[in-house]
């Protein structure tokens, strides 16, 4: 009777945690693939940045060779 209950209680024990790593593997894709779209697409702030570059790199330009602008 009493190796019923160690079993009993061993598998109440193991379902929790059961539960806690099939969260964990569930959530893996998930980031994996939020990180690459964040990879991929480009915020509203970095593509400003950019333009910003692109303008200050085309005015210095511009200023060393005024007749090629």
């Amino acid at each position: 009777m009493s190796s019923k209950i160690l079993v009993f209680c061993l598998i109440a024990a193991a379902l929790p945690m059961s539960g806690c790593i099939a969260s964990k593997i569930v959530t893996v894709p998930v980031k994996t693939v939020a990180a690459g779209i964040d990879a991929v697409t480009t915020s509203q702030k970095e593509a400003d940045e950019k333009r910003g570059r692109e303008a200050r790199k085309r005015e210095k330009y511009c200023r060393k060779h005024p007749d090629r602008c």
